[in-house]
Protein backbone atom coordinates (compact mmCIF):
# COMPACT_ATOMS: atom_id res chain seq x y z
CA UNK A 1 0.00 0.00 0.00
CA UNK A 2 0.93 3.54 -0.67
CA UNK A 3 0.84 7.02 1.11
CA UNK A 4 -2.76 8.36 -0.29
CA UNK A 5 -2.93 10.96 -2.26
CA UNK A 6 -3.75 13.22 0.29
CA UNK A 7 -2.50 16.38 2.10
CA UNK A 8 -3.09 17.00 6.42
CA UNK A 9 -3.01 20.02 7.94
CA UNK A 10 -4.29 20.60 11.36
CA UNK A 11 -4.61 24.10 13.40
CA UNK A 12 -5.95 25.63 16.55
CA UNK A 13 -7.19 29.33 16.80
CA UNK A 14 -10.28 31.38 15.42
CA UNK A 15 -7.84 32.41 12.36
CA UNK A 16 -5.66 32.03 10.13
CA UNK A 17 -2.50 33.63 9.69
CA UNK A 18 -1.77 34.80 6.28
CA UNK A 19 0.84 32.24 5.78
CA UNK A 20 -0.92 29.80 6.31
CA UNK A 21 -2.74 30.35 3.26
CA UNK A 22 0.78 30.10 0.90
CA UNK A 23 1.59 27.05 3.11
CA UNK A 24 -1.85 25.42 1.65
CA UNK A 25 -2.05 27.02 -1.59
CA UNK A 26 1.54 25.94 -2.41
CA UNK A 27 0.72 22.41 -1.64
CA UNK A 28 -2.08 22.22 -3.49
CA UNK A 29 -1.29 23.34 -6.47
CA UNK A 30 2.16 21.67 -6.71
CA UNK A 31 1.33 18.30 -5.28
CA UNK A 32 -2.36 18.46 -6.90
CA UNK A 33 -3.85 15.82 -4.12
CA UNK A 34 -7.03 14.02 -4.24
CA UNK A 35 -7.81 15.51 -1.03
CA UNK A 36 -6.95 18.35 1.00
CA UNK A 37 -7.85 18.53 5.22
CA UNK A 38 -7.48 21.04 7.46
CA UNK A 39 -8.27 19.57 10.83
CA UNK A 40 -9.08 22.39 13.25
CA UNK A 41 -10.57 23.49 16.04
CA UNK A 42 -11.90 27.36 16.04
CA UNK A 43 -12.19 27.44 12.90
CA UNK A 44 -15.69 28.88 11.12
CA UNK A 45 -16.07 29.00 7.03
CA UNK A 46 -16.02 33.14 7.54
CA UNK A 47 -13.11 32.96 9.72
CA UNK A 48 -9.97 35.20 8.21
CA UNK A 49 -8.19 33.30 5.91
CA UNK A 50 -10.78 29.80 5.19
CA UNK A 51 -12.29 31.28 2.33
CA UNK A 52 -9.05 31.55 1.08
CA UNK A 53 -7.81 28.02 1.57
CA UNK A 54 -11.51 26.50 0.54
CA UNK A 55 -11.00 28.04 -2.96
CA UNK A 56 -8.49 25.79 -3.88
CA UNK A 57 -9.62 22.45 -5.23
CA UNK A 58 -10.18 19.57 -2.73
CA UNK A 59 -9.51 21.63 0.54
CA UNK A 60 -11.78 20.34 3.27
CA UNK A 61 -12.37 21.79 7.29
CA UNK A 62 -12.91 19.26 9.44
CA UNK A 63 -13.31 19.07 12.95
CA UNK A 64 -10.77 17.90 15.63
CA UNK A 65 -13.32 15.83 17.43
CA UNK A 66 -12.87 12.30 19.08
CA UNK A 67 -13.40 10.61 16.06
CA UNK A 68 -9.91 10.76 15.36
CA UNK A 69 -9.21 8.95 18.44
CA UNK A 70 -11.36 6.11 17.91
CA UNK A 71 -9.89 2.54 17.27
CA UNK A 72 -6.25 3.93 17.69
CA UNK A 73 -3.61 1.15 18.92
CA UNK A 74 -4.03 0.76 22.70
CA UNK A 75 -7.29 1.28 22.67
CA UNK A 76 -6.45 5.19 21.98
CA UNK A 77 -8.08 6.39 25.47
CA UNK A 78 -5.07 6.91 26.71
CA UNK A 79 -4.08 9.07 23.62
CA UNK A 80 -7.18 11.08 24.05
CA UNK A 81 -7.38 11.30 27.70
CA UNK A 82 -3.85 13.31 26.95
CA UNK A 83 -5.09 15.22 24.08
CA UNK A 84 -7.49 16.83 26.33
CA UNK A 85 -5.52 17.59 28.95
CA UNK A 86 -2.87 18.61 27.19
CA UNK A 87 -3.10 23.29 26.80
CA UNK A 88 -0.29 23.56 24.43
CA UNK A 89 -1.26 23.85 20.73
CA UNK A 90 1.26 22.37 19.36
CA UNK A 91 1.00 19.57 21.97
CA UNK A 92 -1.98 18.78 20.77
CA UNK A 93 -1.00 19.21 16.83
CA UNK A 94 1.80 16.90 17.43
CA UNK A 95 -0.94 14.01 19.01
CA UNK A 96 -3.56 15.21 16.73
CA UNK A 97 -1.46 14.63 13.41
CA UNK A 98 -0.32 11.01 14.32
CA UNK A 99 -3.95 10.07 14.89
CA UNK A 100 -5.14 11.25 11.49
CA UNK A 101 -1.98 9.65 9.45
CA UNK A 102 -2.73 6.47 11.53
CA UNK A 103 -5.84 6.48 10.78
CA UNK A 104 -6.24 7.45 6.94
CA UNK A 105 -3.06 8.26 5.77
CA UNK A 106 -1.18 11.15 3.77
CA UNK A 107 1.61 13.96 3.67
CA UNK A 108 0.86 16.19 7.11
CA UNK A 109 2.30 19.22 6.92
CA UNK A 110 2.98 22.34 9.08
CA UNK A 111 1.42 25.42 8.17
CA UNK A 112 4.90 27.61 7.96
CA UNK A 113 5.86 25.73 4.82
CA UNK A 114 6.12 26.21 1.26
CA UNK A 115 6.00 23.33 -1.04
CA UNK A 116 8.14 24.07 -4.16
CA UNK A 117 8.15 20.65 -5.61
CA UNK A 118 5.66 17.41 -5.93
CA UNK A 119 5.95 14.78 -3.83
CA UNK A 120 4.61 11.50 -5.90
CA UNK A 121 8.02 9.54 -5.82
CA UNK A 122 7.74 10.31 -2.15
CA UNK A 123 4.01 8.27 -1.73
CA UNK A 124 5.49 5.29 -2.86
CA UNK A 125 7.26 4.71 0.57
CA UNK A 126 5.47 3.53 3.10
CA UNK A 127 6.30 6.90 5.15
CA UNK A 128 8.76 9.23 5.21
CA UNK A 129 10.29 12.14 7.18
CA UNK A 130 13.51 14.32 6.86
CA UNK A 131 16.61 15.40 9.41
CA UNK A 132 17.01 19.06 10.27
CA UNK A 133 20.79 19.88 12.00
CA UNK A 134 19.78 20.15 15.90
CA UNK A 135 22.56 22.21 18.79
CA UNK A 136 20.62 19.82 21.33
CA UNK A 137 19.85 16.28 20.15
CA UNK A 138 17.06 14.28 22.55
CA UNK A 139 20.41 12.67 24.23
CA UNK A 140 21.51 15.69 25.31
CA UNK A 141 18.03 17.24 26.92
CA UNK A 142 18.07 14.54 28.77
CA UNK A 143 21.58 14.53 30.34
CA UNK A 144 23.28 15.88 33.19
CA UNK A 145 26.88 16.21 32.33
CA UNK A 146 27.77 19.78 32.15
CA UNK A 147 30.36 18.96 29.19
CA UNK A 148 27.97 17.51 26.44
CA UNK A 149 25.70 20.89 27.66
CA UNK A 150 28.92 23.29 27.15
CA UNK A 151 29.03 21.77 23.89
CA UNK A 152 25.38 22.23 22.88
CA UNK A 153 26.10 25.96 23.93
CA UNK A 154 28.45 26.47 21.63
CA UNK A 155 27.08 24.70 18.86
CA UNK A 156 23.36 26.77 19.43
CA UNK A 157 25.36 30.14 20.14
CA UNK A 158 27.30 29.62 17.00
CA UNK A 159 24.27 28.99 14.52
CA UNK A 160 22.71 32.40 16.18
CA UNK A 161 25.74 34.07 15.07
CA UNK A 162 25.46 32.44 11.69
CA UNK A 163 21.97 33.90 11.34
CA UNK A 164 22.57 37.36 12.24
CA UNK A 165 25.67 37.88 9.73
CA UNK A 166 24.60 38.73 6.20
CA UNK A 167 26.56 35.53 4.88
CA UNK A 168 25.89 32.90 7.68
CA UNK A 169 24.11 30.74 5.63
CA UNK A 170 27.62 29.58 3.95
CA UNK A 171 29.25 30.07 7.19
CA UNK A 172 26.82 27.72 8.82
CA UNK A 173 27.27 25.24 5.78
CA UNK A 174 30.78 24.71 6.79
CA UNK A 175 30.16 24.13 10.37
CA UNK A 176 26.89 21.70 10.02
CA UNK A 177 28.82 18.56 10.39
CA UNK A 178 29.40 19.46 13.58
CA UNK A 179 25.46 19.30 14.42
CA UNK A 180 23.09 16.15 15.21
CA UNK A 181 21.22 15.20 12.61
CA UNK A 182 17.87 14.58 14.13
CA UNK A 183 13.94 14.11 12.77
CA UNK A 184 11.96 16.92 12.36
CA UNK A 185 7.94 15.92 12.43
CA UNK A 186 6.75 19.29 10.70
CA UNK A 187 6.98 17.03 7.18
CA UNK A 188 5.19 13.35 7.65
CA UNK A 189 4.10 11.35 5.02
CA UNK A 190 2.23 7.23 5.88
CA UNK A 191 0.24 4.42 5.00
CA UNK A 192 -2.81 4.02 7.08
CA UNK A 193 -1.66 2.50 9.78
CA UNK A 194 2.14 2.42 9.68
CA UNK A 195 3.84 0.39 12.18
CA UNK A 196 5.96 3.51 13.27
CA UNK A 197 2.77 4.78 14.03
CA UNK A 198 1.39 1.83 15.68
CA UNK A 199 4.33 2.17 17.99
CA UNK A 200 3.94 5.29 18.97
CA UNK A 201 0.72 5.24 20.63
CA UNK A 202 1.89 1.89 22.55
CA UNK A 203 4.60 3.81 23.48
CA UNK A 204 2.33 6.84 24.52
CA UNK A 205 0.02 4.59 26.49
CA UNK A 206 3.35 3.70 28.78
CA UNK A 207 4.44 7.14 29.01
CA UNK A 208 4.43 8.52 32.91
CA UNK A 209 2.18 11.32 32.70
CA UNK A 210 5.02 13.92 33.33
CA UNK A 211 7.07 12.91 31.03
CA UNK A 212 4.26 12.92 28.12
CA UNK A 213 3.80 16.85 29.22
CA UNK A 214 7.24 17.73 28.51
CA UNK A 215 8.28 19.69 25.61
CA UNK A 216 9.03 18.06 22.73
CA UNK A 217 8.26 14.71 23.93
CA UNK A 218 5.24 14.06 21.72
CA UNK A 219 6.73 15.68 18.84
CA UNK A 220 10.60 15.74 17.66
CA UNK A 221 11.67 13.77 20.28
CA UNK A 222 9.03 11.10 19.91
CA UNK A 223 9.72 10.46 15.92
CA UNK A 224 13.64 10.56 16.85
CA UNK A 225 12.97 7.46 19.71
CA UNK A 226 10.80 5.66 17.02
CA UNK A 227 13.10 5.67 13.77
CA UNK A 228 16.65 6.15 15.16
CA UNK A 229 16.84 8.66 13.24
CA UNK A 230 17.61 6.28 10.57
CA UNK A 231 15.33 4.54 8.15
CA UNK A 232 13.94 1.43 8.12
CA UNK A 233 10.62 -0.68 5.98
CA UNK A 234 8.45 1.81 7.48
CA UNK A 235 9.58 5.22 7.52
CA UNK A 236 12.44 6.23 4.87
CA UNK A 237 13.99 9.49 7.14
CA UNK A 238 15.74 11.81 4.14
CA UNK A 239 18.39 14.12 4.10
CA UNK A 240 17.79 17.84 5.70
CA UNK A 241 17.37 19.17 2.36
CA UNK A 242 14.11 17.50 1.29
CA UNK A 243 11.88 19.79 3.81
CA UNK A 244 14.55 21.46 6.06
CA UNK A 245 16.87 23.27 3.13
CA UNK A 246 17.82 26.04 6.28
CA UNK A 247 17.62 24.65 9.70
CA UNK A 248 16.26 26.15 12.78
CA UNK A 249 17.10 29.62 13.43
CA UNK A 250 19.48 29.52 10.45
CA UNK A 251 16.08 29.70 8.40
CA UNK A 252 15.63 33.67 9.41
CA UNK A 253 17.96 34.17 5.95
CA UNK A 254 14.76 32.90 3.98
CA UNK A 255 13.32 36.54 5.28
CA UNK A 256 17.18 38.90 4.71
CA UNK A 257 17.40 41.52 2.33
CA UNK A 258 19.65 39.69 -0.78
CA UNK A 259 18.51 36.53 -0.07
CA UNK A 260 16.21 36.01 -3.36
CA UNK A 261 19.14 36.46 -5.15
CA UNK A 262 20.46 33.07 -4.25
CA UNK A 263 16.93 31.33 -3.99
CA UNK A 264 19.00 28.52 -6.49
CA UNK A 265 21.31 28.02 -3.55
CA UNK A 266 18.94 27.87 -0.84
CA UNK A 267 17.16 25.75 -2.65
CA UNK A 268 18.67 22.46 -3.42
CA UNK A 269 17.67 19.78 -5.90
CA UNK A 270 15.93 17.59 -3.79
CA UNK A 271 14.23 19.98 -1.80
CA UNK A 272 9.76 19.45 -1.83
CA UNK A 273 9.06 21.58 0.94
CA UNK A 274 11.14 24.76 2.50
CA UNK A 275 10.19 24.77 6.16
CA UNK A 276 10.66 28.38 7.79
CA UNK A 277 9.73 27.79 10.89
CA UNK A 278 7.34 30.25 12.58
CA UNK A 279 9.66 30.93 15.75
CA UNK A 280 11.64 33.36 12.88
CA UNK A 281 8.61 35.45 12.09
CA UNK A 282 9.13 38.06 14.33
CA UNK A 283 12.79 38.57 13.51
CA UNK A 284 12.05 39.47 10.36
CA UNK A 285 10.95 43.41 11.13
CA UNK A 286 8.14 45.12 12.93
CA UNK A 287 5.15 44.17 10.13
CA UNK A 288 3.91 40.56 10.15
CA UNK A 289 4.48 38.56 7.50
CA UNK A 290 1.56 39.37 4.89
CA UNK A 291 1.04 40.08 1.34
CA UNK A 292 2.07 43.39 1.81
CA UNK A 293 5.66 42.38 3.46
CA UNK A 294 5.69 39.65 0.29
CA UNK A 295 5.12 42.48 -2.41
CA UNK A 296 7.11 45.28 -0.73
CA UNK A 297 10.63 42.48 -0.42
CA UNK A 298 10.18 40.64 -4.07
CA UNK A 299 13.26 41.93 -5.09
CA UNK A 300 15.05 41.31 -1.81
CA UNK A 301 13.64 38.34 0.08
CA UNK A 302 14.11 34.34 -0.49
CA UNK A 303 10.76 33.63 0.85
CA UNK A 304 8.85 36.73 -0.79
CA UNK A 305 10.07 34.56 -4.24
CA UNK A 306 8.53 31.22 -3.27
CA UNK A 307 5.25 33.03 -2.16
CA UNK A 308 4.94 35.36 -5.02
CA UNK A 309 3.23 32.37 -7.23
CA UNK A 310 0.93 31.35 -4.75
CA UNK A 311 -0.39 35.52 -4.58
CA UNK A 312 -3.99 36.56 -5.68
Amino acid sequence: MSIPSRLIFVWFGEALPWSAIIAVRSAVRTCRPGETLLVHEGLGEDAPGVAEVLAEPGVRLVDAGARWFEGLPSGGGTAHALYRELTSPTARANLLRLAVLWKVGGVYMDLDTVTVKPMDDLRDLQGFCGLEPVAVPREVARSVNPLRWGGALGRHLARLACARHPRGVGAFRRIEGLYTMAVNNAVVGSRPRNPILTRAFREIALMPRHEALRQYRLGTHLMQSLTGNRSSEDMEVLPAAYFYPLGPDISVHWFRDGSAGALGELVRTETRVVHWYSSVEKRIGVQDLDEAWVRAHLDSAAYARLAEPHLE
